[in-house]
C-alpha cells in the first residue's frame, strides 16, 4: 500500500517539473499573455498522479474528513474567441462551503460503509495554500493523532500558480462554442476537487481521485460579479454549487473504493 502511495508521489515530482517548463514556454511563447488560457489547466490536471484506490484498510478503521476548498465562488464565461473571455471570484465565507463539504461527506461515507467516520473542523488546524504535499498537513496531522484517526480524507481544490489559468475548485460555468446563434454551448454549476487518503501514523498518501462535476442548467447565467445578483438568484447559485461539490466528492470517494 505505502510502496504505491511513494511510486505516485515521485511520479508526481518528475511530471510537475516537466510541467513548470512547459508552462513556461507556453507563456512565453503567447509573449506573456495567456492566450490559450485552458491549456495550462488542462496540462495541470494531465501531470496530477493517477488516481490509485485504498487497499489494506481495515473495515473498522477510523477516518476523520475534512475540507480544504477555498470559500471562492469562480464566475467564468468561456467565448468563442479569446477576446470574449472572463473570469471573476467573490468571497462567500457565508456559504460556509468547508463545513458543508466535510459533514455531508462525512455523512456518505458513515451511512455507505463500516468505517467509524467523523469529521475535522477546520479551526482546529493551521490554514494556508494547499498543494497535496505532506508538509501542508503537518497540524491536521497532530489534529487527527489527538482524536484517534487512522486516517484522513481531505477534499481540496487543484492548485495552479499562474491565476489566470484554470484551477479547481467551484463556480458558475457558461462556454459559447461559436458566435452564431443556436449552437450548442454550456450553462453549469461547476466544481473540481481532489481527495486524498492518508495514513495518519506513517504520513504516506494511500489513496487519490478526482472529482470533476458539470450540473448543466439553462437558467444559469454568468454575471461580472455575485453582488449583479439579486438574492433570490444567490441562494439558487449557493445550492447549485454546493449540490455539484457533493457530486463530486462522492464520485472521487467510490473511485477511491470506500464505498
Amino acid at each position: 500500500m505505502q510502496n504505491n502511495a511513494q511510486a505516485a508521489n515521485r511520479s508526481a515530482i518528475y511530471k510537475n517539473a516537466a510541467l513548470i517548463i512547459l508552462s513556461i514556454t507556453l507563456h512565453a511563447g503567447c509573449g506573456g499573455n495567456p492566450a490559450i488560457p485552458f491549456a495550462y489547466g488542462t496540462v495541470r490536471s494531465a501531470m496530477e498522479p493517477k488516481q490509485f484506490p485504498v487497499k489494506g484498510l481495515e473495515p473498522t478503521a477510523s477516518i476523520g474528513v475534512v475540507s480544504l476548498l477555498p470559500d471562492e465562488l469562480q464566475l467564468r464565461y468561456e467565448g468563442p474567441l479569446i477576446n470574449f473571455n472572463r473570469h471573476h471570484e467573490d468571497k462567500v465565507p457565508n456559504w460556509k462551503i468547508n463545513e458543508y463539504v466535510s459533514d455531508v461527506a462525512a455523512n456518505l461515507l458513515a451511512r455507505r460503509s463500516t468505517f467509524r467516520v467523523g469529521v475535522i473542523k477546520n479551526n482546529e488546524i493551521q490554514r494556508h495554500r494547499v498543494t497535496g504535499r505532506v508538509a501542508d498537513y503537518n497540524s491536521l496531522f497532530d489534529v487527527a493523532e489527538k482524536h484517534r484517526f487512522d486516517v484522513v480524507l481531505i477534499v481540496r481544490p487543484i492548485e495552479n500558480p499562474k491565476p489566470e489559468y484554470y484551477s479547481g475548485g467551484f463556480g458558475l460555468l457558461v462556454r459559447k462554442k461559436s458566435i452564431l446563434p443556436g449552437k450548442p454551448g454550456t450553462q453549469c454549476a461547476f466544481s473540481w476537487v481532489i481527495v486524498d487518503v492518508w495514513d495518519v501514523e506513517t504520513k504516506d498518501k494511500i489513496g487519490y481521485a478526482q472529482g470533476r462535476t458539470c450540473n448543466r442548467d439553462e437558467s444559469v447565467e454568468v454575471k461580472d460579479q455575485l453582488a449583479d445578483y439579486p438574492p433570490t438568484e444567490q441562494v439558487q447559485i449557493e445550492r447549485l454549487v454546493k449540490t455539484s461539490l457533493i457530486r463530486s466528492v462522492n464520485s472521487a470517494m467510490r473511485d477511491l473504493g470506500l464505498y
